[in-house]
């Protein structure tokens, strides 16, 4: 009597390992506003993809098992290719492609000539492959069961889904609201002392233009994930999250993304318009009645995830797109000129725009021309750095002007801010040295405050009292103002725990 034969497998492992990368990416940044409505093309498009190779094979060799394993063999091949890359530098590419190459063909060949255990490999990837992908699910699933909410809207036109300016007067009492937030901008003294460059001309046309700027600000924290939870919520953060061991960003991110300004001004009949960043906590906001998005342009998702991949340098030379330098150059501009149009939208609105200038890539020459790589890596990242933060002075002049373009009652408040000084943020707050807290504390801080006879402002005034002074002079609010401190937080594994420095701070 013989033993009943035992089917072959059905190689599912492919399809599965193409879906795999994208829901680990999906599963591990969930909490960071990434919708399933992204995520679902790009696992039709890795799984499509995947298919793709293996009808290929199969029609080469005819034999499934065989087609099935050189195709996982691709994929592996082609989702480690990003980690590699960037372990050993951008230059890399020229190796690594053609070395990919060969190993994706010997892969191939093996697994075409590999036979007598292809049965039980293939059960065994199958199993494997299940796992990952049930694993992520379940994580993902389970978050965004607990945290569904309803999409805000999206337009890539801020008129588009706000009507024009209503006839008449604004409502008293209610101007419409600018928190304009410059990336990375450095405080004036430290562009002196550090730089070489005197930004003097720009404060006296800022201070010609009806604002009070302060002469020697300072942020609250040197790092853009706290600074903007602190002043978006009017709050220092260690009164609003507990000082825990912790290297987690996602309360602070929680923080931004659920901020009290705009809870505030939307009982008051306000709008709310998000102009964000690609950076997640501030690429769009759940409260805003619009955020607004540069069509086309490629999300972080996205991004991190192409750049786990072989496609990234394929795809740079096809679009700029995948180019993130310039796709940051043309985000930018696109920022800048959907701020201008919010000057035709109807209001009371309160407009937030997050602007990555002068902050990297340095794309910018002085005059607003592209920068090329190669002569951006022919100059000094401070040369670089000088170059973008003359071109952000001109467009703000630029916008600022276009929003105050309007009769005296009708002019808006406008708060121009930086979250931090240049580079990076402060991420060694325990040991840090005056020249580095210089460096990075000293920011830009104006405001204008129209058809206030006493607005209160003063030397002194850190973001986290920018709303309270706000709210308090135009919606007699009644928030009393905190004391006006700076703090690092001491390394990366301890983001809830800080140091004072606030007199170690020259400013």
């Amino acid at each position: 009597m013989s033993l009943p034969r035992i089917a072959r497998p059905v190689p599912l492992h492919p399809f599965l390992l193409a879906a795999f990368p994208v829901l680990f990416q999906y599963a591990h940044n969930v909490e960071y506003d990434v919708s399933i409505r992204e995520v679902l093309p790009w696992v039709g498009l890795f799984v499509g993809g995947a298919a793709v190779v293996f009808v290929i094979v199969w029609a080469a060799v005819r034999k499934a098992l065989s087609a099935a394993l050189a195709t996982s063999v691709v994929l592996i091949l082609f989702f480690s290719y990003g980690p590699i890359r960037n372990a050993l530098g951008g230059a890399a590419n020229a190796v690594l492609l053609p070395a990919w190459g060969l190993l994706a063909a010997g892969g191939i060949l093996l697994a075409v000539r590999s036979q007598r255990r292809l049965p039980a490999l293939t059960r065994g990837l199958n199993a494997v492959a299940a796992i990952l992908v049930l694993s992520n699910v379940a994580t993902a699933g389970w978050f965004e069961w607990k945290n569904r909410e309803t999409a805000p809207n999206v337009a890539s036109d801020v008129r588009s889904l706000l009507g024009p300016p209503p006839a008449g007067a604004p409502p008293t009492g209610k101007p419409d609201i600018y928190y304009l937030m410059l990336e990375e901008y450095g405080g004036k003294r430290a562009l002196a002392d550090l730089f070489g460059f005197d930004n003097t001309p720009f404060y006296d046309a800022l201070r010609e233009r009806g604002f009070y700027v302060v002469e020697g600000a300072t942020t609250n924290y040197a790092h853009t994930a706290h600074s903007l939870a602190s002043s978006l919520n009017m709050q220092y953060v260690q009164d609003l999250l507990p000082a825990t061991p912790s290297g987690d960003w996602a309360p602070l991110y929680d923080l931004i993304r659920d901020d009290q300004v705009p809870k505030f001004l939307h009982s008051r009949g306000y709008r709310y318009v998000h102009i964000g960043s690609w950076w997640t906590p501030t690429a769009s906001n759940p409260q805003a009645d619009v955020n607004v998005k540069m069509k086309g342009a490629l999300s972080e998702f996205a991004t991190t995830l192409l750049g786990t991949t072989a496609f990234q340098p394929i795809g740079d030379t096809f679009s700029s797109n995948f180019n993130f330098a310039k796709r940051e150059y043309l985000r930018v501009l696109f920022e800048f000129d959907q701020l201008a149009k919010t000057s035709e939208v109807g209001g009371p609105k309160f407009v937030f725009g997050h602007v990555l200038i002068p902050h990297h890539p340095f794309v910018f020459d002085v005059d607003g021309r592209y920068v090329e790589q190669e002569i951006r890596e022919s100059r000094t990242d401070r040369d670089n750095y000088i170059r973008q933060l003359q071109y952000a002075n001109a467009r703000v002049l630029e916008l600022l002007d276009t929003l105050l373009d309007v009769p005296d009652e009708a002019k808006p408040v406008i708060v121009l801010q930086s979250d931090e000084g240049p580079y990076e943020g402060l991420n060694d707050g325990a040991t840090a040295t005056p020249r580095e807290l210089e460096q990075h504390f000293g920011i830009l801080n104006a405001y204008f405050f129209p058809r206030v006879d006493e607005p209160g402002l003063y030397p002194e005034i850190t973001p986290v009292n920018t709303f309270r002074l706000l709210f308090a002079d135009y919606f007699d609010a009644g928030l009393p103002l905190l004391p006006d401190r700076n703090y690092a937080f001491l390394d990366p594994d301890h983001l809830y725990e800080f140091r004072d420095v606030t007199a170690d701070i020259v400013s």
